[in-house]
């Protein structure tokens, strides 16, 4: 058992024992912190700090998606943009007027329209 036991040597040692020093040495430049009145029960430290990482972490996860959400390569803008052009250029190639794709629409809806009222009413008849 003592096998598997890992032994972090001399410089683990040092390492403590100079923020050992370190603390003590800042403790003496920087007073202790206000925390509020002691007859107001207050958290103890550990659990504020882990309520205020938890609010952190939740933010950070929360703009995260936005990084790793798949997103779409062209947006509806970009599609409508580019098939207007593209209309736009057979209109200047056959020499007829241009209309935009939303006129086009229109004016198919409206046939549309005026012809089924037109067969309602014939079937009305």
């Amino acid at each position: 058992v003592h096998d598997l036991v890992h032994d972090p040597g001399p410089t683990a040692n040092t390492k403590k024992h100079h923020q050992k020093n370190l603390t003590t040495v800042m403790a003496d430049y920087t007073p202790a912190s206000y925390k509020g009145d002691p007859s107001i029960p207050h958290a103890d430290e550990n659990n504020f700090k882990a309520w205020i990482g938890g609010c952190w972490g939740f933010v950070a996860l929360n703009y995260a998606v936005d990084l790793f959400e798949p997103k779409p390569a062209w947006t509806p803008d970009y599609v409508l943009a580019t098939a207007e052009e593209a209309h736009r250029k057979r209109c200047i190639k056959k020499g007829t007027p241009y209309k935009s794709l939303l006129q086009v629409r229109e004016e198919k809806a409206t046939k549309e329209w005026k012809f089924q009222t037109r067969k309602w009413k014939i079937e009305r008849l």
